[in-house]
């Protein structure tokens, strides 16, 4: 019995000592372009003026990251653009699709470093005043995970703090996310060796913007999860999945005072195009 019991404890040291780590960073290639296929599905219930209306959106869009350039800290000065997309929505008065053809190559500078923290997001080709107006965003063309900072292990935890801020007609809306990640282990996809890695979070939302001539206050809470596969050789991200479940408030001041609560819950898919 002793004998089975030093056994025992000796095989769960070895497990615990020899434990595979890994250093998971992004480690994008100078000179090298990466090309994504983003899917997105959502559903959205507000309330105007008692009368509920919902609408739903379904949207595919490819996406390009160029790698300008690469510092030797390894921050990567990256150009994202879409490359093509449209956009479908269906509400109880009509369906319409739109395209994305005038998001063509109008790239975003990016800066980000190994651990995927967003330093700074510039416009390099700015969109037509009509697009603008409109509330159309180019700056949203890509997902970054917040990667830990130490080698990690199978069951490893860290978090991930981001505060952004987005253009909208004209106002800005800031978007925080608190989230915590777990690494849940190695996998084999595509011939490939890739790191499986869950997400669970909350998301705050506030700011404000202009619509027909009257200022519009946003404010909202709500919860995110799901999970992405990193390859840790090439340190890029191969695919994930993203759900997000809102609740919001638009509100108006002046003439016609209104409220409206908005319920919103968003699935993006990200997959990496060979």
């Amino acid at each position: 019995m002793k004998n089975l019991l030093s056994l025992t404890v000796l095989l769960l040291l070895s497990t615990t000592i020899f434990a595979q780590s890994y250093k998971i960073e992004y480690k994008f290639k100078e000179g090298e372009t990466y090309k994504y296929q983003s899917n997105m599905k959502g559903s959205f219930v507000q309330e105007v003026m008692q009368q509920e209306m919902k609408i739903k959106t379904d949207g595919k869009t490819f996406v390009k990251l160029f790698a300008d350039k690469v510092a030797q800290d390894g921050k990567m000065n990256l150009h994202a653009s879409i490359d093509s997309g449209k956009v479908s929505t269906s509400t109880p008065m009509m369906d319409t699709t739109m395209s994305l053809d005038m998001l063509k190559d109008k790239r975003t500078e990016i800066i980000i470093s190994p651990n995927g923290k967003i330093i700074s997001k510039n416009l390099i080709d700015t969109l037509g005043g009509d697009l603008q107006s409109m509330g159309v965003n180019q700056n949203e063309t890509m997902q970054f995970f917040t990667l830990p900072e130490k080698e990690v292990k199978q069951g490893d935890t860290w978090n991930g703090v981001v505060v952004d801020s987005v253009s909208l007609m004209g106002g800005v809306i800031v978007n925080k996310t608190d989230v915590n990640y777990k690494l849940i282990g190695e996998e084999n996809k595509d011939n490939a060796k890739v790191l499986k890695i869950e997400f669970n979070g909350s998301t705050e939302s506030n700011g404000n913007t202009t619509m027909m001539g009257q200022e519009l206050f946003i404010e909202g809470k709500g919860r995110m999860n799901g999970f992405f596969f990193f390859d840790p050789a090439k340190g890029i991200m191969t695919s994930s999945t993203t759900n997000v479940d809102n609740q919001m408030t638009m509100a108006t001041t002046g003439s016609s005072n209104m409220i409206i609560p908005m319920t919103q819950a968003v699935t993006v898919d990200y997959s990496l195009v060979k």
